[in-house]
C-alpha cells in the first residue's frame, strides 16, 4: 500500500507545523507541500496530485468553486477543511471539517476515516481493473477449447494481433500464465462449460 499523501494550506505557520506534526503521527502518510494562500492551488493539486488536502476556511472562500470542482473530478482528492471553532447552522459534515479546539484524539480520527475511504475507493478501483471484459471471456473461452490465436481470430473476426493483445490482458489481470490455468478459471467462473471443452477435445 501506497503512502495516502497531504498537502496543508494555512495562513498561520504555527498552525501549519502543527497539523504536520499530527500528520506525522499517521502510519504511511506523506506531506507533500504546505502553502499560506491559495496562489497556484490549481498548479499544485496538478502537479503534486494529494491525495488529502487540508485547507483553511479562508484560503478554501478565495478559490473559484468551480475550478475547485473541476480539480475535485479531475483528480480525486479528499478536501477537509479546518476553521477556528464550529458555526452554527452549518452546511459542512463533521466528518470533512476539522476545528482547532477539537481534541487531538477526534482530529486524528478524522483524518483516519478519509485515509480509509480513500484506500476502500483504490481497492474497489483496482478491483474493477482486473475484472475481464467480455471480449476478453469470448477470448478466454476459445483458449480454454484450445484454439489457435489464428483460429481465435477467424471465429471473432478479429487480428490476431488483437487477440494476442487481448490474451496479455487477461494474463495480466488474473496473473494466471498457463491455458491450463486459464481453462480452470473459465470453468470456475462459468465463461465456459465443461460439455463445450468435450465437442473440441
Amino acid at each position: 500500500m501506497s503512502n495516502t499523501s497531504f498537502i496543508i494550506f494555512e495562513k498561520s505557520f504555527l498552525k501549519r507545523l502543527g497539523i504536520i506534526s499530527l500528520i506525522k503521527e499517521i502510519k504511511e502518510s506523506e506531506i507533500l507541500g504546505d502553502y499560506n494562500s491559495s496562489d497556484r492551488f490549481s498548479s499544485i493539486i496538478k502537479n503534486l496530485k494529494p491525495n488529502i488536502v487540508i485547507i483553511n476556511k479562508e484560503i478554501y472562500s478565495n478559490i473559484n468553486q468551480q475550478v475547485l470542482k473541476n480539480l475535485l473530478l479531475e483528480y480525486s482528492f479528499t478536501l477537509i477543511n479546518i476553521s477556528e471553532i464550529k458555526e452554527e447552522n452549518s452546511e459542512q459534515s463533521d466528518e470533512s471539517h476539522i476545528y482547532y479546539d477539537e481534541e487531538k484524539s477526534d482530529i486524528l480520527n478524522k483524518i483516519d476515516q478519509a485515509i480509509s475511504q480513500i484506500r476502500g475507493h483504490s481497492k474497489k478501483k483496482e478491483k474493477q481493473n482486473n475484472e475481464i471484459s467480455q471480449r476478453e471471456k469470448a477470448i478466454l473461452a476459445c483458449v480454454a477449447r484450445g484454439l489457435t490465436n489464428k483460429e481465435i481470430a477467424e471465429d471473432l473476426f478479429i487480428s490476431t494481433h488483437t487477440v494476442i493483445t487481448h490474451r496479455k490482458n487477461i494474463v495480466r489481470k488474473l496473473g494466471i500464465k498457463t491455458v491450463s490455468g486459464l481453462t480452470v478459471y473459465a470453468i470456475l467462473n462459468k465463461i465456459i462449460d465443461m460439455t463445450d471443452l468435450q465437442e473440441y477435445r
